[in-house]
């Protein structure tokens, strides 16, 4: 029996309280938690570009990105790239070069201030046995001036030739491949 005027009935109170805002935090934290691994997991090779932009835009934001070395056209020998086929330029330099792998990813082109908007472009390069990536296609066109950091595209994401050669993502808007 408690005696009367004694505190522990309302302390009791708080208590419950108290265990009952964790749990609801708790049971939010969790909802978000799972929500985000829905967003990222894909069936087979269904593409999820909204989840691509968002987690590209994080490691991005995180500095979690890769500096692509360009090939000089004297380090390609007689290969010779053809413009805008960066796919089948890295694997046709693996088939000749044993040791060379393709390695899928994502150009990251821009990611706007607020973090809120990026344009991704869906590119292949090739790594060596020491896990460094070389681009073979853009020195010879040009444009390697303006390539930003490279991410390697995670399968997670969904599959890799699923994707539209962009991806343009702004939050609330929603995203656009081409």
């Amino acid at each position: 029996m408690v005696p009367k005027g004694s505190r522990i009935p309302a302390l009791s109170g708080a208590i419950t309280a108290g265990v009952l805002a964790i749990a609801a935090l708790a049971a939010m934290f969790i909802a978000s938690a799972l929500a985000r691994r829905r967003e990222y997991e894909t069936a087979g090779s269904i593409p999820n570009p909204k989840a691509l932009a968002r987690a590209i835009i994080r490691l991005s934001r995180r500095n979690r990105v890769e500096k692509l070395r360009f090939a000089a056209p004297a380090e390609l020998g007689d290969f010779v790239p053809q413009i805008s086929q960066c796919h089948d330029n890295a694997s046709r330099f693996c088939e000749a070069n044993p040791g060379y792998t393709v390695v899928g990813g994502w150009i990251v082109q821009s990611v706007g201030a607020s973090g809120s908007s990026a344009l991704l472009i869906r590119h292949s390069v090739v790594s060596d046995q020491a896990g460094n990536l070389t681009c073979v296609t853009l020195a010879a066109s040009g444009q390697h001036e303006t390539a930003g950091p490279f991410v390697r595209h995670d399968p997670k994401w969904g599959g890799f030739d699923s994707f539209g050669p962009t991806v343009s993502f702004v939050e609330g808007i929603g995203v656009l491949e081409s």
